[in-house]
């Protein structure tokens, strides 16, 4: 994946502490956007320079991080975060074990059930006192949902959370994600300090 804008230089500054420990979180609007892809590869990066890293797969309906990493060493764990108590895991594990990143692969189209997981877990808060900052990674296609989904997490999230935001080039040049590239939801994340990635085509 290619750095494309690190942040928006006329941006008032809401830089948060620097913390050591991080809660990952990749999101998508849709199935088929690269979401998994996305996890996969950040996966892989944690492992590949021996960080500490626990990693959670969300989506029992398509669970490619899981079919990828269940036979591996560490592995990858399954959550129902939209069940009763199935976020108490996660949470265990972050008092627990204090990965230094904890990587959750969300379901598609789950801003719905994660905000009310969020409030009903009080994430934000909880996270904050364990130590970690949230980083929630938005993969991107070309059509209107992505525009919307993201809309839709800054409005929720604001500036408690820091924002990694790919481009799957997949769907062709990153000029030609004009929605996206047009979009007011472009320009708040960048007031957020967000980070713009392009992943190639793989």
């Amino acid at each position: 994946m290619t750095k494309t804008q690190t942040k928006n230089p006329n941006s008032k500054s809401t830089k948060k502490p620097q913390t050591l420990k991080r809660i990952v979180m990749i999101t998508g609007d849709k199935g088929g956007t690269g979401k998994s892809v996305v996890a996969r590869i950040l996966l892989d990066i944690y492992r590949s320079k021996n960080i500490n890293c626990i990693a959670y797969e969300c989506d029992p309906s398509n669970p490619q991080l899981w079919r990828h990493y269940n036979q591996v060493s560490e592995g990858v764990k399954t959550l129902k975060l939209n069940q009763r108590g199935g976020a108490d895991a996660l949470q265990d594990d972050l008092i627990s074990l204090s990965p230094q990143v904890s990587l959750v692969d969300l379901p598609a189209g789950a801003a719905e059930y994660f905000e009310s997981l969020a409030d009903d877990i009080h994430l934000f808060q909880n996270a904050e006192r364990l130590g970690y900052r949230i980083t929630m990674v938005s993969v991107l296609g070309r059509v209107k949902d992505s525009v919307m989904q993201l809309k839709r997490l800054l409005e929720f999230c604001g500036n408690r959370v820091d924002y990694v935001l790919v481009k799957n080039l997949y769907w062709g040049t990153g000029e030609k994600f004009t929605r996206y590239n047009n979009s007011k939801a472009r320009q708040t994340a960048l007031s957020f300090n967000a980070i713009e990635l392009d992943l190639p085509e793989l």
